[in-house]
């Protein structure tokens, strides 16, 4: 009897250490989420994410606690309320990414004041909320009315960025649906089924593990994406190209949106556009009289910006103007010569792999 009480206890323990350990990580996390929400808006994604991460923390922390509120409250009060505090999470996520969209993604024209997932959580939220008052979980509940809505609000909140070369290759989406599934495991995890088929210390201890490694993997992936004020200027990024200005030929070139193929712009050939944009120096010099180069020509609602190097021109090829691109543009230039050997480029043989590795600069002043 002794061991076992002892035994208990130990467990207990670890738990609660376990419980105060995810507390702690996931509000930090929330803390860097809320850090972000000044490069973006108050109304946004960010702030609905930021609640539902201290909401979870605390759901989380006091659902193992139960012994700790008997005294206090009646248990059916107390599972009411930290249930209502998840729900409280899950559906400020919804909210503020239907607002999110509603503010600073839809036209103007075609506006209109519905949040239906929003309204869809409300309802389904009050349901469950009532059904917990007398201690029932209905699976098909949650998934209907808190799983679905998540998924879809989320999507939402991603698609903005699908077209995005940068975010693809660095596997955010994928990332961020695998932490939001893990963290949603986790939820599932503290129902008597699995009480019963694993334990109470087990299903604890993975309910922890999950929650702790689902947050890390969604805020992590949350960092990784721009805010509203990049997102603006970045959905405008379409080429970049470096030619060789001695032989006029394409060195390297990259393209920012990977976009359907309903939406797709017509494929430049490579050694085309290089020849073509020598041409136009060329040209324009003579015109112009002038022994500078091109830094900017517009056609249509393209614009198409010119960094001139030591032995390579930079071509930035965009739909309208930005502040950023310029600025942007030249520190990519300087750093791929600087990178590459501004001189030695002038000897290239004419090897494109050896400016696969250029993606990374691409990564650091483009994203």
């Amino acid at each position: 009897m002794l061991i076992q009480f002892i035994g208990y206890g130990l467990h207990r323990d670890i738990i609660l250490l376990l419980r105060f350990l995810a507390l702690i990580v996931i509000l930090f996390m929330a803390y860097q989420v809320i850090k972000k929400i000044k490069d973006t808006s108050i109304f946004s994604t960010t702030s609905g994410f930021a609640i539902f991460l201290i909401t979870q923390a605390l759901f989380h922390f006091f659902i193992a606690l139960p012994d700790l509120s008997y005294e206090v409250v009646p248990s059916f009060i107390y599972y009411a309320i930290i249930n209502i505090i998840f729900l409280i999470g899950m559906f400020s996520f919804i909210f503020f990414t239907e607002l999110d969209h509603f503010l600073h993604h839809l036209n103007q024209d075609t506006k209109k004041f519905s949040f239906p997932l929003s309204l869809f959580t409300l309802v389904g939220g009050i349901l469950i909320g009532i059904l917990s008052f007398f201690q029932i979980i209905s699976i098909i509940f949650l998934f209907l009315f808190i799983v679905i809505p998540t998924i879809i609000a989320t999507k939402m909140f991603l698609d903005p960025y699908k077209n995005f070369e940068i975010i693809k290759r660095s596997k955010v989406r994928e990332l961020f649906f695998t932490g939001l599934s893990l963290a949603g495991l986790s939820n599932f995890l503290i129902i008597n089924l699995f009480f019963s088929e694993f334990g109470y210390w087990t299903t604890y201890l993975l309910n922890t593990l999950l929650i702790i490694l689902g947050g890390l993997l969604m805020t992590w992936t949350w960092s990784k994406l721009p805010g509203l004020s990049e997102l603006e200027w970045m959905l405008k990024l379409e080429r970049i190209f470096i030619i060789h200005l001695e032989s006029s030929k394409l060195m390297f070139h990259y393209d920012f949106q990977v976009l359907n193929e309903k939406e797709s712009i017509v494929p430049i050939e490579g050694d085309l556009v290089s020849s073509v944009i020598g041409g136009i120096n060329i040209i324009l010099r003579e015109v112009l009289a002038s022994n500078g180069n091109i830094k900017e020509i517009n056609h249509g609602n393209k614009k198409i910006l010119f960094s001139h190097g030591t032995a390579t021109a930079c071509v930035l090829i965009t739909t309208g103007h930005s502040g950023e691109f310029e600025y942007r543009l030249k520190m990519f230039h300087l750093s791929f010569e600087k990178q590459f050997g501004g001189d030695a480029l002038n000897q290239w043989k004419g090897d494109l792999k050896i400016f696969d590795r250029a993606v990374s600069l691409i990564n650091k002043f483009f994203s």
